[in-house]
């Protein structure tokens, strides 16, 4: 899994400008704002808003289409940013930060419209405020913080388990025995997506306390 991991340095800053490559060229002049991976993070986001107002508005599978094809940009940005050595600093934060918007945006949609079952629901925004608040304290501690693999996972999950319980109610007049299956698939996919999220959790909480930090430096010494 391409992650927007990087230190405090973007990746261009570490190469020889006379080396730089045509991408890393423009992300150094606009001081890392347009990067190929940061242009596909932005329109994974357009497609997502705008595949929830369809939702809301009962074009279901429409907006399931849009908000599926949006997340698949949340791997393609990781893979760009990772071909065209322009991962940075800015970039991690647009990729996390955009995916904390997805999520609360889609959340009184999906609650109002009743497409996924409300206890479900609750964790999973739960988990992601939880996250979200742990981050800030690591950040305003000024100790590093990187997006994890469980969180990503996680993440995924929740969309794809997300669209399964859209699909279902989509078609349960119509289909009633492939909206059940649906309805199980979509159980199963949560659970696992709420227990890597959990374990994104753990690892953040150690970021915020400085845990990680700590053991780094007596490892350096």
């Amino acid at each position: 899994m391409n992650l927007h991991h990087t230190d405090k340095i973007s990746q261009w800053e570490k190469t020889d400008p006379n080396d730089w490559n045509f991408f890393q060229k423009i992300a150094a002049r606009t001081n890392g704002v347009v990067t190929p991976g940061n242009v596909i993070s932005l329109a994974g986001l357009a497609l997502v808003m705008s595949g929830i107002r369809e939702i809301d508005r009962g074009k279901t599978l429409r907006g399931i289409s849009k908000v599926g094809v949006g997340r698949i940009c949340d791997v393609l940005d990781g893979m760009a940013a990772e071909v065209t050595k322009t991962k940075s600093p800015l970039g991690e934060a647009i990729d996390a930060v955009i995916d904390k918007i997805e999520v609360a945006m889609a959340y009184p949609v999906l609650k109002n419209q009743g497409l996924v079952p409300e206890p479900i629901l609750r964790k999973f925004r739960n988990q992601q405020l939880g996250n979200a608040g742990l981050t800030a304290i690591a950040k305003i501690r000024k100790l590093e913080i990187h997006p994890q693999k469980e969180g990503k996972l996680s993440m995924a999950e929740l969309w794809v388990s997300t669209g399964l319980y859209c699909l279902s109610k989509a078609i349960e007049e119509t289909e009633p025995v492939v909206s059940e299956i649906l309805d199980t698939t979509a159980n199963e996919v949560a659970a696992s997506s709420i227990e890597l999220g959990n374990k994104a959790t753990y690892g953040y909480l150690f970021d915020a306390c400085g845990v990680k930090e700590t053991v780094n430096k007596i490892y350096a010494t």
